[in-house]
């Protein structure tokens, strides 16, 4: 029993590490191409309408299973949460404050969501998982620390990542309650998306395909299409369960590590060493909650 039970933490936690490093990937990505002149209209474009072009064959191809009324409005449910909504909340916040502001809030907004929700439905969190949430908001805290601002801009934005914190949230306990079938519901997820979609981004503001390097437009349909919209919800979903959504809500607190890792990496940010310690807590944060969560 314990063999098999230290087996699902160990997928657990490879699906939670795929899942943060993409996620990571996402934020750094379409900081740089925001500044860069992309809209945040054309971001949501890429991630849910180029997505559903590359789903819909492979849902075509399974068609049989996916006939069921019942699967098309949990996909339709699951779009509006974790679909165009979502995205375009979190790009056009990040266009609105700093990359820090964005990697931080949402995870923030997330867990907390997603820790209230479960415990109004009667899930036992014990004193240690409480804590070791609390350890993580308060590293979150002293990550982002610095003058705010009191632009009106700067509170739209925080506005925006807590909206798409509560989506996310409520996308993950209904992965939990559901119990879909995965692959399947992606493809359904993302062709729903990018028909919802479409025709809101061709009657909105949007960058001119020929204004931006096409090797820009080539890195952002990947990032935003493949690992956005495919693999980091297929990966997520993995991670809830296999750790369940008390810990997988936990998951999106690493996403400042890797973000401001790779942002140092590729675009030479300084790491000072009031970053380094918000990190380290957080990152104990994380590990107490899931160790609370196993021995539970």
């Amino acid at each position: 029993m314990k063999s098999f039970e230290t087996r699902n933490l160990i997928k657990g936690f490879g699906y939670g590490a795929v899942t943060v490093g993409c996620w990571g990937t996402l934020n750094v990505t379409t900081h740089e191409a925001l500044n860069s002149g992309f809209l945040p209209n054309d971001l949501t474009m890429l991630r849910y309408c180029v997505s559903g072009i590359i789903c819909l064959p492979l849902l075509m191809m399974n068609l049989r299973g996916v006939m069921q009324i019942t699967n098309w409005a949990r996909a339709t449910a699951f779009s509006l949460l974790a679909g165009p909504m979502y995205g375009w909340l979190v790009n056009k916040g990040m266009q609105l404050t700093p990359l820090s502001y964005a990697s931080v809030m949402v995870p923030t907004f997330t867990m907390i969501i997603t820790t209230a929700f479960l415990s109004a439905q009667g899930e036992k969190i014990n004193k240690a998982q409480i804590g070791g949430i609390g350890v993580i908001v308060f590293g979150l805290y002293l990550l982002i620390n610095r003058p705010f601002g009191a632009e009106l801009q700067s509170s739209i934005g925080a506005t925006l990542f807590l909206l798409a914190g509560l989506a996310w949230a409520l996308f993950a306990l209904l992965l939990k309650r559901w119990q879909v079938n995965l692959v399947s519901m992606i493809f359904m997820m993302n062709v729903i998306s990018g028909i919802i979609y479409l025709p809101v981004y061709l009657r909105s503001a949007h960058s001119d395909l020929s204004a931006l390097p096409i090797e820009q437009w080539i890195t952002q349909t990947f990032v935003q299409s493949v690992l956005a919209s495919i693999v980091v919800v297929f990966t997520f979903a993995r991670a809830v369960n296999y750790l369940g959504a008390t810990v997988s809500s936990t998951l999106p607190a690493l996403i400042p590590l890797v973000s401001i890792s790779l942002a140092s990496f590729l675009f030479g940010h300084i790491i000072t060493d009031s970053e380094k310690f918000a990190l380290a807590m957080i990152s104990c944060g994380f590990v107490v909650c899931t160790v609370s969560k196993r021995n539970q």
